[in-house]
């Protein structure tokens, strides 16, 4: 495998006999100090050149093969990605912390004679630069520098001090510039570039254009009908997006050329015969052409033919979409109706069986209609991620969006997280991806994505409370295979796992209408906030799990090795307290505040509860009480509260039962001081009518409480 990035690279060597992800690691002479496009390569030694296969797809592709000298443009499974550096711990900067036998002191001498020729008078300045590879915080303890003075030794410097680099400038009279091996090199993006060189104030600004010449694959169909206007379509390949191109066709019938803006023009044969498409492309890039060989034939053996095509080609889709999990085959079916386009080709094909051979008006109106049809030909995934490591986009990761999940407040720089979180994920939770992107495709060689069907495994390699997780993507798009007690954002999905346990695997599968790729999914974690660590201090800290007080490692300066458990505990009791006492002032205040939200008249709730209880005496149930009610106009939400706290039962937050008795004691006085009782009978409620708020018996004639339970117009 060889890498190269932009000049910088290398190469390293796989050696397996069997299949899977396989990884090499290159290291690279000089550090990338920031993202670049890189070339990675994969070649087969000489006896071994047919004997592998790696998986590939077409979808806005940016790699290649090479073939006997010949270009065929695909994307391979094959990607790079940097190494990561771990966190700084204890060491001693002097010559003992080189691999190598370094001599420090005289690569300081060779930099002094260099730069100030071995003359420190009046100073001279030795910087030193430290590539952390991670952010991190670095405190330098005991520093000092020894050196030499005509011969003797000298109190070592013990001040050092922050450098601030700034960029060289030239300054020469006119002269001529050699730029050869400066290694500029012509963007792969095909169009027009600008080119801006500067020295200073003066430079160069020009135009350049990087061309590229389509492929004209195949013009269809070759067999169109006889006086039937006909769609033909050129399938391409290497167009550059938003460039404008001219096709020019010859349909070969002696008349004149026709010329489009796309690939599609349609054209009439008036005449029975074999001829030859020629189909010349034109663009700012060049120009190419290409001929092909067709047959017109009658409008009967043209239906004939393409009905026979149609349904083949829907039995071939139809019988790969079973092969599907069936909740993939519903989100499928919902995007493209398949079952409908096979209705429209049954009708067309009855219509066809019941036309004469000579009816051409009525053959030619059947084949337009099947003309218009789109038919797919194919549907398979047409782009894979073998089951992979989890690595989720820096673009994507949004620490507010996992803080409005549940994960905590945003106190540390946003930029941060990112790292943050990735650290932690590594030395905790084990998450891999693998997905199936499925597409439609059609003999114009165009195709429609359908789904992608993802999956994410983890697997915690110690218990983990509290873990969030991210669906990016309209909500109405995104498909889950199981209920994950999601909840929807603006932006997604959030799921929030209360507990991972160390060795268990938790798989989440769901499905968008979208390509992914692999180092950019619609996916980002994080666990939560407190958990992570934005900075390192070297120090008494040796981080082996014990807590040395004789080394003076104390809470306060090695978390990692001593755990303040009695202060955790304490507060852990003390939270536990005030988070109760909290919990029972809101729990009162909602379901007093929720109960005068739905009964603005308390008197109308207890009349209800006393009309349940008499018809629950009566032998009627629930349901019978609740279709007795709701003629009068009582919402759903209010019978259900109304039920509940007359039996007892929750009727808003998960309640601490403080104030059960005293409630229950009140309901009881108030059935009792409406003295309401009730019995069934000839299939109606029969009771003794109730007063509306103060506790009296008023007489009525006709109605089943009618008027006592209806609320005001105005309500």
């Amino acid at each position: 495998i060889t890498l190269d990035a932009e000049g910088i690279g290398g190469t390293c060597r796989i050696t397996t006999s069997n299949g899977g992800a396989k990884s090499c690691d290159i290291e690279l002479d000089e550090t990338l100090g920031d993202y670049i496009e890189a070339d990675v390569c994969l070649f087969a030694d000489e006896s071994n050149t047919n004997l592998y296969n790696v998986n590939f797809e077409d979808v806005d592709v940016c790699g290649y093969n090479e073939d006997n000298g010949q270009i065929f443009h695909h994307d391979f499974e094959i990607y790079a990605r940097p190494l990561k550096y771990k966190e700084v711990e204890d060491f001693r900067f002097d010559s003992n912390i080189f691999e190598v036998e370094t001599n420090l002191s005289g690569i300081v001498w060779d930099y002094v004679d260099d730069k100030y020729g071995g003359d420190c008078d009046p100073e001279c300045i030795i910087p030193i630069k430290v590539y952390s590879g991670i952010l991190q915080s670095l405190r330098i303890d005991d520093s000092k520098l020894g050196y030499k003075a005509n011969g003797l030794e000298q109190d070592p410097i013990v001040d050092f001090y922050s450098l601030d680099e700034i960029s060289a400038s030239i300054s020469s009279e006119f002269m001529k510039l050699v730029i050869d091996d400066a290694e500029f090199s012509v963007p792969n993006e095909v169009g027009k570039h600008d080119l801006d060189f500067r020295i200073g104030g003066a430079g160069i600004d020009d135009e350049i254009n990087v061309k590229s010449v389509p492929t004209i694959v195949r013009v269809f169909p070759t067999r169109p009908a006889l006086l039937v206007p006909t769609k033909f379509v050129a399938v391409m390949e290497g167009l550059v997006e938003n460039e404008s191109y001219q096709y020019i066709w010859d349909f070969g019938d002696g008349s004149s050329s026709k010329i489009s803006l796309d690939n599609v023009m349609e054209y009439t044969y008036s005449a029975k015969d074999s001829y030859t498409i020629t189909l010349n492309v034109t663009s700012d890039f060049g120009e190419v052409s290409r001929s092909f060989p067709i047959s017109v034939v009658t409008p009967y053996d043209a239906i004939n033919k393409t009905i026979n095509e149609y349904t083949r080609d829907l039995d071939k889709v139809d019988g790969k979409l079973k092969l599907l999990p069936s909740w993939v085959q519903e989100r499928i079916l919902k995007i493209n109706d398949i079952d409908s386009l096979r209705g429209a080709v049954d009708r067309l094909e009855k219509k066809y069986k019941e036309t004469l051979r000579d009816e051409d008006e009525e053959l030619i109106k059947i084949m337009n209609d099947l003309v218009v049809l789109k038919i797919p030909n194919d549907l398979r995934v047409g782009q894979s991620i073998n089951k992979a490591a989890f690595v989720q986009s820096r673009e994507r990761f949004d620490v507010n969006a996992l803080g409005e999940l549940g994960a905590g407040d945003v106190q540390e720089d946003e930029e941060k997280y990112y790292d943050s979180v990735n650290a932690w994920v590594r030395q905790n939770v084990d998450i891999t991806l693998e997905s199936s992107t499925y597409f439609l495709y059609y003999e114009s060689g165009s195709s429609e994505v359908l789904v992608s069907h993802i999956k994410l495994v983890m697997t915690p390699m110690k218990d983990v409370e509290e873990f969030f997780m991210i669906l990016e993507g309209n909500p109405s798009d995104i498909v889950l295979m199981d209920d994950y007690r999601e909840k929807d954002l603006d932006f997604g999905y959030g799921l929030r796992f209360p507990e991972l346990f160390s060795g268990e695997s938790k798989n989440v599968e769901f499905l968008i209408p979208e390509v992914v790729e692999i180092l950019d999914p619609p996916v980002y974690v994080s666990p939560e906030y407190r958990n992570l660590e934005f900075s390192f201090e070297a120090g008494v800290c040796n981080n082996n799990n014990i807590c040395d007080a004789n080394a003076g490692e104390t809470y306060k300066n090695c978390r990692a090795d001593c755990k303040p458990w009695s202060l955790t505990l304490v507060f852990l009791f003390v939270l536990v307290v005030v988070t109760l006492i909290i919990y029972v002032v809101l729990q009162e205040w909602y379901k007093r505040g929720y109960e005068r939200h739905l009964f603005k008249n308390k008197n109308q709730l207890f009349n209800i509860m006393a009309f349940m209880r008499n018809a629950q005496n009566a032998g009627m149930g629930k349901k019978q009480v609740f279709e007795k009610l709701r003629p009068f106009k009582w919402s759903k939400e209010q019978l259900n509260y109304a039920w509940n706290r007359l039996h007892g039962k929750r009727t808003g937050m998960w309640e601490i039962p403080i104030f059960r008795s005293f409630e229950r004691k009140k309901i009881k006085e108030e059935m009792a001081r409406r003295g309401v009782v009730g019995r069934i009978a000839s299939g109606k409620v029969v009771s003794r009518p109730v007063g509306v708020g103060d506790g009296t018996v008023k007489k009525k004639k006709k109605g089943f409480f009618k008027g006592l339970f209806r609320k005001k117009k105005k309500e």
